[in-house]
């Protein structure tokens, strides 16, 4: 738990300097005391407040499809938003909007879930990146609003 604060901590002053304009994914690797067996990725995103939707890929060399553990994936979304995960060879796609036609994610770092997952050859694989690819966000007329994404600490 304390290394988990720690990394969120770091990834708030990481962030702090382009709240204002920025909408990122962030993607960190998080010790798991609930789930020792497996890795462990936070999932948060970065909202200047214009945010309603979202959706990426998070590409995952050597991931056991069938290890992934995607019940918290979007557990901690904000009241008013709806999401889901799945895993296709390799890769978790994320998805989630907003239920109404006025809310948004607010302005700042917004805790969306947690991935759970084991590689096939964890040392072969460790020198491999992880990576969030294609991420896309939206405001609430369905317009693209520009954005970006990062992995920490892979």
């Amino acid at each position: 738990m304390k290394s988990q604060l720690i990394s969120f901590a770091a990834c708030v002053f990481a962030c702090s300097a382009t709240l204002a304009t920025a909408n990122e994914v962030m993607v960190t690797n998080v010790s798991s005391a609930k789930d020792q067996k497996n890795s462990a990725l936070a999932i948060d995103i970065v909202s200047d407040g214009s945010v309603a939707g979202f959706s990426f890929r998070v590409d995952i060399p050597g991931l056991v499809d069938s290890s992934a553990k995607l019940g918290g994936c979007v557990a901690e979304l904000p009241k008013g938003f709806q999401g889901g995960c799945s895993v296709v060879k390799g890769s978790v796609y994320v998805i989630a909007s907003s239920d109404s036609a006025s809310l948004t994610l607010p302005q700042g770092v917004t805790k969306v879930g947690t991935i759970y997952y084991s590689r096939r050859n964890a040392s072969k694989d460790a020198g491999q990146s992880i990576q969030v690819v294609g991420a896309e966000f939206s405001d609430n007329n369905a317009n693209s609003v520009s954005g970006t994404a990062k992995v920490l600490a892979d």
